[in-house]
């Protein structure tokens, strides 16, 4: 049950989804009564029902999990529970509440509290408020003390190679902005939320409603300077969500007139989440626009991370959208042959799928969280190949 939870989170697309969820469920339906307190239990009832798209139901369930009427507890569960509703509530846009359930995990678990750390203060900018991204820039502040605490095998965890990065990448673009002086007053400069950024590792924008999708598609397009990418949501952007994107209500950002990215990084994140979060809306051609963009520009990128991922991210839409299209043509009914015609689609967008894997493969190296993607990449690679066969052969 694991293993198929791992995959229904990271794989970006099953071959036979609907399947699997009911191995699930009912894996959990016959294993639940016999335990009935079980956090494990808890825990993929609440994972089961994010992959069915229904995320305030997970939500009711962690926090029913984590709540005092439940009898038995233990702190490891606990932790478990907490750490998923956290990534939950993030993926819902619940960023104080997200914040509070990161940073309780540094009291509930060991495994990382600069990452914690990281997460919590990404929520604090995402609430946009002159009191947020103080205490966003405090928490910020602790992480240099934190990253230099005694590791386990006395190595850095790749998220924390990741996070020193972030901060010494902030520092130079705010003394770019306004000058060295000002240089540990980076929450000023930040425009790609960290916590989102993070999250994407996770999968975190794969399985979320698409009023939530459009929501982060609008704040993307905001930020300058604009896109060339087309999008029906560009046309209804809304003016005041830009201005405020931009200047982030702070007088000493309405007199920068640096656009809100300036660099090859932040501009190649900022589509590749353009690609993620509008095949989600279904608008497949503007995500393919928005993930190729994404796979540019290598040489001055930084975090070369984002070119094989957004090529992983191109072999799930191939699919996403091959299916969108077989539901088209299975809806005409049987007045017109469909089998060849599905064969032929499907050969397409599994060459075209394969393809887009080998590329993120041969780019991945020694890359920023180069392992979890390397796994997404065996997971999708299992799933063109059960599709194929159930398909094409």
């Amino acid at each position: 049950m694991t293993y198929h939870g791992i995959k229904l989170l990271l794989a970006g697309y099953l071959a036979d989804e609907g399947h699997l969820l009911k191995q699930v469920g009912a894996m959990l339906d016959s294993l639940e009564p016999r335990f009935p307190h079980g956090s494990l239990w808890l825990l993929n009832r609440a994972k089961l029902a994010r992959y069915e798209n229904n995320p305030s139901l997970a939500i009711e369930i962690l926090q029913r999990g984590l709540g005092p009427e439940r009898s038995v507890k233990f702190q490891q569960a606990d932790a478990l529970l907490m750490f998923e509703l956290a990534w939950v509530l993030l993926a819902e846009r619940r960023y104080q509440e997200a914040a509070d359930a990161f940073l309780t995990m540094k009291r509930l678990n060991t495994w990382s509290h600069p990452t914690y750390t990281f997460l919590a203060a990404g929520c604090y900018l995402a609430l946009k408020t002159d009191q947020a991204r103080t205490k966003a820039q405090e928490l910020f502040d602790t992480l240099p003390t934190l990253l230099q605490k005694k590791k386990v095998g006395g190595k850095d965890l790749p998220t924390e190679v990741y996070i020193m990065k972030k901060l010494d990448f902030w520092r130079r673009k705010q003394t770019r902005w306004f000058g060295p002086e000002r240089s540990d007053m980076f929450v000023e400069c930040i425009r790609i939320n960290p916590a989102e950024e993070l999250g994407v590792f996770w999968n975190t924008h794969g399985r979320i409603p698409k009023t939530t999708a459009e929501a982060h598609i609008r704040e993307f397009l905001a930020l300058t300077p604009p896109v060339n990418v087309a999008s029906p949501y560009a046309v209804e952007l809304d003016t005041s969500l830009a201005t405020a994107n931009s200047s982030n209500t702070n007088d000493t950002l309405n007199q920068n007139p640096i656009a809100d990215l300036d660099s090859t990084d932040e501009l190649n994140f900022q589509h590749l989440i353009l690609g993620i979060t509008h095949r989600g809306v279904g608008e497949f051609a503007a995500a393919r626009a928005f993930l190729e963009y994404a796979t540019r520009n290598a040489k001055s990128l930084e975090g070369k991370w984002i070119i094989p991922l957004a090529y992983f991210e191109l072999a799930v839409l191939d699919l996403h959208e091959a299916r969108a299209h077989e539901l088209k043509v299975q809806s005409r009914g049987n007045d017109r042959p469909v089998d060849d015609e599905l064969k032929s689609l499907w050969k397409k967008a599994i060459q075209s799928a394969t393809s887009h894997v080998e590329e993120s493969q041969a780019n991945l190296g020694d890359t920023d969280l180069s392992s979890r993607l390397d796994a997404r990449l065996a997971m999708i690679r299992d799933e063109i190949e059960h599709k194929s066969k159930i398909t094409i052969h």
